[in-house]
């Protein structure tokens, strides 16, 4: 174990290490959030959305959902991203039409209203059952080492090839050269 996460065990209870870890990732997410609807690149809107992404799957982590949260790394992250640089290689940067503010903002907050209303409706009508299936994170990834072996070195290396092919956008884009 290293010292700092020593010295934050030892300072911290689990619970507040928990919650200090998920806040932090929260605040993460929501900053590459706002970050990904400001810039103007398409690529660093795409990586953005790829820290959002792999800051929802801390969470899931934290929470005890390994699996899922190895999921949403796989496919959020990688297809979503991969299928952004590409639309963006083949197609090109689409002109974006700003709409005004007030135009789109009072039928946000109605439509943000009725659906935190029929959530709460939901939760409080459904009792609560939860049923916890504790499956060990060194299981699942044998599994999956065993029987998709060819799948995750074809995944890992069309990550990498599209992680090139995003790097290549961004820095013609910043040259001011368009396809």
């Amino acid at each position: 174990m290293s010292p700092l996460v020593q010295t934050l065990s030892e300072l911290l209870s689990k619970e507040e290490v928990y919650l200090t870890v998920s806040a932090m990732l929260a605040l993460l997410a929501l900053a590459s959030a706002v970050y990904m609807l400001k810039t103007r690149s398409l690529v660093y809107a795409a990586y953005a959305l790829a820290l959002i992404g792999l800051f929802n799957a801390g969470l899931f982590a934290l929470l005890g959902f390994v699996l899922v949260a190895a999921v949403q790394v796989v496919i959020y992250v990688g297809a979503a991203i991969l299928f952004i640089i590409l639309s963006y290689s083949l197609i090109g940067e689409v002109p974006i039409e700003v709409q005004p503010l007030r135009r789109v903002a009072l039928p946000a907050v109605l439509l943000f209203i009725a659906f935190f209303l029929f959530v709460h409706q939901v939760v409080s009508v459904l009792p609560a059952q939860t049923t916890i299936v504790s499956l060990p994170s060194s299981l699942i990834v044998d599994k999956l080492v065993s029987e998709y072996t060819g799948a995750l070195i074809v995944l890992f290396l069309v990550a990498g090839t599209s992680a090139i092919e995003a790097i290549v956008i961004a820095k013609r884009e910043l040259g001011g050269e368009q396809k």
